[in-house]
């Protein structure tokens, strides 16, 4: 099989496993959170879903630049940027109106749990610090990275054109600045609270992805010393990230205490990355050797899902407040809360090959000629 299909493939599959877990875990008191293979390592479907969006954004974008010029590319940006932010927008104000409604219905207040009460006490202030990005509810701040990250793609691409290296010596400045002047944007008026997730650390691991993705840095060589080594990482990780077994064996959780500054979510610190990396060594070296994997059925529906990222992601956000709000109903019994669960990522599987459907279906009508497109079409 073709390996840069096998690559795309991979990404995809792996960053529509990612939304999945995003939306599982974004499911307050959700007992199943627990057996996502996030909780046994030092990053989540957060990392994951930044690190392959990096590849993506280098496959698409990248070639966008190539072929069509720099300020084409630099207008596909920005337009890309906007949509985001209007995506973001609605996403919370249909959040918040769920919200109300759960309110209405349950008697629960449900606005100050998700910190969308600030509409409520200063509505003028909130819809104002809303449009400045300066005022991000619980769980709704991936997209305004994402943003941050997309928007400065165009600087990045310039500063290639002088030399490619200087890429990541930027980066890596930006990251160390960070720790070095607590550089953040602020995500909550009233409290002072900086964003979730600080663009100005995130960035590091978006552009580390970007420069393999784009081949300004070569995959590493294969090698059994280093496979060995990433594998021991990752087991050593698994028992002192899963906090469930601290509670048995209490000396994991001093060893965590001691590496918690360098696991800090927030900043997207140190050994987050370093994991990352690890992680991705390991999920090439098995994609490679099991390509056939990704021509099964479910691995395309996990593969169709991470082509869509964008609405299978907001849909996600609205969804995980729904099924919080069931799940309190029910007291967060296991099965109907498995049950629950499973419909939700059917519900977003669905969605995303209803649009894959639908794409397929405009291009046949616009180029007969040409076969429906494949996994490797990517939509960001």
């Amino acid at each position: 099989m073709n390996t840069n299909k096998v690559r795309y493939q991979a990404i995809d599959f792996f960053r529509g496993c990612g939304l999945l877990m995003i939306f599982i875990n974004h499911i307050p008191n959700n007992p199943w959170s627990w057996f996502m293979p996030t909780w046994l390592g030092f990053t989540d479907a957060a990392d994951l879903f930044v690190f392959c969006s990096g590849l993506v954004v280098a496959i698409a974008y990248g070639r966008y630049y190539e072929n069509k010029g720099y300020w084409q590319g630099v207008l596909k940006t920005s337009s890309r940027c906007f949509q985001l932010y209007i995506v973001h927008l609605s996403v919370i104000l249909i959040y918040f109106a769920l919200t109300v409604l759960a309110q209405f219905l349950t008697g629960i207040d449900y606005p100050a749990g998700a910190h969308m009460d600030y509409f409520f006490r200063a509505p003028f202030d909130a819809i104002k610090y809303l449009l400045e990005l300066k005022y991000i509810p619980n769980y709704l701040g991936i997209l305004p990275m994402y943003i941050i990250m997309l928007s400065i793609l165009p600087i990045i691409i310039a500063v290639s054109r002088i030399h490619r290296s200087l890429v990541l010596i930027i980066s890596l400045a930006i990251y160390s600045a960070m720790y070095q002047w607590d550089l953040h944007f602020i995500g909550d008026p009233e409290a002072g609270w900086p964003w979730f997730f600080n663009p100005f650390g995130w960035q590091l691991l978006f552009f580390l992805a970007y420069t393999i993705g784009a081949g300004w840095i070569p995959y590493p060589k294969e090698s059994k010393p280093v496979l060995i080594a990433c594998i021991v990482f990752c087991l050593i990780a698994a028992p002192l990230s899963y906090d469930l077994l601290h509670e048995y064996v209490p000396f994991l959780a001093d060893w965590r205490k001691l590496i918690q500054p360098a696991l800090h979510k927030t900043p997207c610190a140190p050994l987050r990355i370093i994991y990352a990396l690890a992680a991705a060594y390991i999920l090439r070296w098995w994609s490679v050797r099991h390509s056939d994997f990704f021509n099964q059925r479910f691995a395309n529906w996990l593969t169709i899902t991470g082509q869509y990222s964008l609405p299978v992601f907001a849909t996600s956000s609205l969804l995980s407040f729904i099924a919080f709000v069931i799940i309190q109903e029910i007291n967060s019994a296991m099965i109907p809360t498995l049950i629950i669960n499973i419909i939700g990522c059917l519900l977003l599987i669905g969605l995303a090959h209803i649009l894959h459907k639908r794409k397929q279906a405009v291009n046949y009508r616009n180029y007969p000629e040409i076969a429906p497109i494949d996994a490797t079409q990517h939509t960001i």
